[in-house]
């Protein structure tokens, strides 16, 4: 019983809360970048709101927003809407054409 209450039981208050601030991490970053798993399929009001997530996440780097959402507006404009085939396999999902278009 000494055993459980002085290690077993802060181990598992400390991984709980290690796991709490983990989930808190990935939903920020999923907040801020979920978009790029739709990019071809954003509407103008997505597109403002995500350029306001990221002006506001990263001043430093992206401080005009009319000039990031005109740059978001071009680049989705070179995205294939249609399935893309790639050496002979139909390619899906946003992220995989934008990687097959500009060959990454």
């Amino acid at each position: 019983m000494k055993f459980k209450i002085s290690v077993f039981l802060p181990i598992i208050e400390s991984l709980l809360c290690n796991l709490k601030e983990r989930r808190q991490a990935y939903s920020d970053f999923g907040d801020k970048f979920s978009f790029l798993s739709n990019f071809a399929e954003l509407k103008t009001e997505d597109i403002f709101r995500t350029v306001k997530i990221l002006t506001r996440s990263f001043p430093e780097d992206f401080t005009d927003e009319v000039e990031l959402r005109g740059d978001l507006e071009l680049f989705i404009a070179f995205i294939p809407k249609e399935e893309t085939v790639c050496n002979g396999m139909p390619v899906n999902g946003t992220t995989i054409r934008v990687l097959h278009v500009f060959s990454i």
